[in-house]
């Protein structure tokens, strides 16, 4: 039979490296970690709450004792959860006894925000209820909106290739106009290079028929002169 003592030095380093496990209940409890712990001692028994403090056996050295107090602590804590389990749901701990006013839910956020409690009463219901069906009124508005900018744009854009269909027509038109506007200049240029040339003909002729005018004067002259007879007017027949 062994004989109580106090914990050593060894027992309170093997209780600092194995904690006890401690459980909330899923019943509402206070989020005070003071009144968590004073719930906790309530139901728990002593033989529980303090675990296995057996005085070591005669010649068993501190390691021994250190690896016998570890195994004690493991072994334990897996009673201490099942025994304190069956312990709240005899005192009648259970969901169907929470009376609570009001909804407490635990939202699930992303990873990297906090999940914290929401309490939502039924006026706030009603007015997040009141705000998402706006919400969705402005939606399905932005959605109607969106089909007839749909409808209207593709108007718009049939529109533009149909005016793109006709510029493409409009500049082959302007193209072949721009070939024959520059055939009908290379047509006048040779026209003016040919009229240039008529006027250097018509030039030459008029001087050829004026020097003949006056070889003819010359010669009629010489001709009375040597007694020729003659008509006076006949001098002037070659003058236009």
């Amino acid at each position: 039979m062994s004989v109580n003592r106090n914990p050593t030095v060894e027992d309170e380093r093997t209780r600092n490296r194995n904690p006890p496990l401690y459980i909330e209940s899923p019943c509402p409890v206070s989020d005070t970690k003071h009144e968590a712990e004073q719930s906790r001692a309530e139901f728990l028994p002593d033989h529980i709450l303090h675990p296995n403090h057996s005085q070591p056996k005669d010649g068993e050295s501190d390691e021994g004792q250190l690896k016998n107090a570890h195994d004690n602590e493991n072994n334990s804590s897996k009673i201490n959860v099942d025994e304190w389990v069956r312990s709240v749901s005899a005192n009648g701990y259970s969901s169907e006894h929470n009376t609570t006013k009001k909804a407490t839910i635990e939202p699930v956020f992303q990873n990297h925000a906090p999940a914290y409690p929401v309490e939502v009463t039924r006026v706030q219901y009603d007015k997040l209820l009141n705000r998402y069906r706006k919400v969705k009124s402005n939606c399905n508005d932005l959605h109607v909106s969106l089909d007839h900018a749909k409808v209207a744009s593709e108007a718009g854009w049939t529109k533009f290739w149909r005016a793109d269909a006709e510029c493409r027509e409009l500049r082959k038109v302007v193209n072949k106009s721009q070939k024959e506007l520059d055939e009908a200049r290379k047509a006048i240029e040779e026209s003016a290079k040919e009229l240039e040339e008529v006027r250097e003909e018509l030039d030459g002729a008029l001087s050829v028929r004026e020097q003949a005018v006056f070889d003819a004067r010359f010669w009629q002259r010489k001709w009375a002169e040597m007694g020729g007879a003659f008509d006076v007017a006949d001098l002037y027949d070659d003058f236009p």
